[in-house]
């Protein structure tokens, strides 16, 4: 889990190296981020990629700079074996390759009203971590998310809530339970 946890962003800030080098100066600013279990550091050797963009105020979301970005580094991970994301929370989907006013609309929703799926998009949304660009657009947007979120205790209330039907495979003396036989053994 540590190597392919540490190599992930490595790989990452390269792509977006190699990126930038073939397609010019970005149209302003944005930055890229790791969401899910990479945003939390979890990556283990099944993980898919989970990423968004950032965009700064008033970047078009549809120029195409920033599909192309996306397309080489998404295709660079993928062919790197962290595989596409299934349920398409990765950069390539329009989505999630917004303006930061878009993203302060979304996490004000999810906020706002915690029905399941808000919650399933905060449990993976709210572990963004930024990996290249502009690092203040996270920073900015990352301080009024987590403000508005404590001061909502519905919201605090449901996301407790969802961490508690989720519990780590803990044995007996609670170390983590492994498989005792067969291919995936320990």
């Amino acid at each position: 889990v540590v190597a392919t946890t540490a190599t992930n962003p490595l790989l990452t800030r390269r792509l977006l190296a190699l990126a930038e080098a073939e397609l010019g100066p970005a149209p302003g600013p944005w930055v890229w981020a790791a969401c899910g279990s990479q945003g939390r550091q979890e990556q283990t050797g099944i993980s898919d990629q989970d990423n968004c963009m950032i965009l700064g105020p008033g970047m078009d979301p549809g120029h195409p700079w920033f599909a192309a970005l996306a397309t080489r580094v998404c295709d660079g991970l993928n062919a790197a074996g962290y595989v596409y994301c299934p349920g398409d929370m990765m950069a390539t989907n329009p989505k999630w390759c917004q303006p930061v006013r878009i993203w302060r609309q979304y996490f004000e929703g999810w906020i706002a009203t915690p029905d399941p799926m808000a919650q399933m998009l905060a449990s993976v949304m709210f572990d963004l971590r930024p990996i290249g660009g502009d690092m203040a657009l996270f920073r900015d947007l990352q301080a009024e998310t987590l403000h508005a979120a404590s001061k909502n205790s519905i919201f605090v209330a449901h996301m407790i809530a969802n961490s508690l039907k989720h519990s780590p495979p803990l044995g007996l003396l609670r170390g983590f339970a492994t498989i005792r036989s067969g291919e995936h053994r320990n």
